[in-house]
């Protein structure tokens, strides 16, 4: 069992601890409402009152986990471990990678600007590494060459051919060719370089950020564009969750697509006419929607300590899932382990 299964299945048992023990929670209200408290973001209560939390979050968090990649001949990613770097002011915040500006904030939504890094360069960063190198190719020509130039026959591998007992008998003559031989593995490798996924630069994005909160559930949406110049693209995506919590357990199902433009699609996944190959044709992409699911749960240990699992399943579009350099239809995500938040 693999890193992705081990994640996903250990993810399962977990959700189905915590909706049993969260039905147990309800009926006997073993949970009192400090421990609730403890998991609200901006004040912490316990026995001795309640204190403001710092607007600096900062948490460490290791595990087992793998994000399959799509991309062809290329590795999935390995998620052992992660980083929480969040400060949230009055106006101005960041947030894991997004630095942002509240524009307005009432008690059910909040609209921000917010700058942040594209997240599709991840998949051309993980290339598969070659277990065959053109360094390794050329000692296997030096071997060849070795083996042909037996000391008994000098002159016969000037002229390009070997004698299987002297050079003076040429009816016993055996003609070899090493690099006719070798020019297989030369294409070889050469063909094996030109599999690899094309590269692909870093963007920059900048945009709008909507945050709306109901007794229905959460709905969060960005809509962003391409502000460096790498894809003059843009892309909009909107989730909706409804968690649910019950003590020291927190559950959130989420679900949502992800509208990407032409321009970011066809950087990133099109095939421009100088990296065509036999069986890379050139392909131009347009733009798509990836559709997503996803499961979070936190499970609280004390203060500090947290057991935390996603699991996450995104379909990709069609103008994706066409194109000469993906090998797969969707990106599945898997994570199990623990979560340090220090003070």
């Amino acid at each position: 069992m693999n890193q992705l299964q081990t994640a996903t299945v250990a993810t399962l048992l977990l959700f189905v601890s915590s909706a049993a023990y969260a039905q147990t929670a309800e009926k006997t209200n073993d949970v009192s409402s400090a421990d609730v408290n403890k998991l609200t973001p901006d004040v912490y209560c316990n026995d001795d009152g309640c204190n403001k939390v710092s607007p600096w979050h900062f948490g460490l968090g290791a595990g087992v986990g793998r994000r399959s990649n799509p991309l062809i001949n290329s590795d999935d990613i390995n998620i052992n471990w992660f980083v929480d770097l969040a400060y949230f002011g009055e106006h101005f915040f960041f947030d894991n990678g997004d630095l942002g500006v509240t524009f307005k904030q009432t008690d059910s939504y909040t609209l921000n600007g917010i700058v942040s890094y594209g997240n599709e360069k991840a998949f051309f960063s993980h290339f598969k590494d070659e277990s065959f190198s053109f360094s390794d190719l050329k000692g296997s020509l030096e071997d060849v060459v070795q083996e042909v130039a037996s000391p008994e026959a000098p002159e016969a591998i000037a002229d390009g051919a070997i004698s299987s007992d002297s050079a003076d008998t040429p009816d016993d003559t055996q003609v070899v060719t090493p690099a006719a031989d070798a020019s297989p593995e030369v294409t070889s490798a050469s063909q094996s370089d030109i599999e690899d996924p094309p590269d692909r630069d870093y963007s920059i994005e900048g945009g709008l950020e909507l945050l709306y909160e109901t007794d229905l559930g959460e709905i969060q949406s960005q809509l962003l564009t391409d502000i460096s110049s790498t894809h003059d693209g843009a892309e909009w995506w909107l989730s909706y969750g409804h968690p649910f919590q019950s003590g020291i357990f927190k559950i959130s199902p989420a679900v949502g697509f992800s509208w990407k433009s032409a321009d970011l699609v066809d950087y990133y996944y099109g095939v421009r006419p100088e990296e065509t190959n036999d069986s890379r044709a050139v392909y131009e992409a347009g733009s798509t929607v990836n559709l997503f699911l996803k499961l979070s749960i936190a499970y609280r240990l004390s203060e500090s300590w947290q057991v935390v699992s996603v699991l996450e399943y995104e379909k990709l579009g069609a103008e994706i899932k066409n194109s000469p350099i993906i090998d797969d239809d969707a990106v599945t995500t898997a994570f199990l382990g623990l979560f340090y938040r220090f003070k």
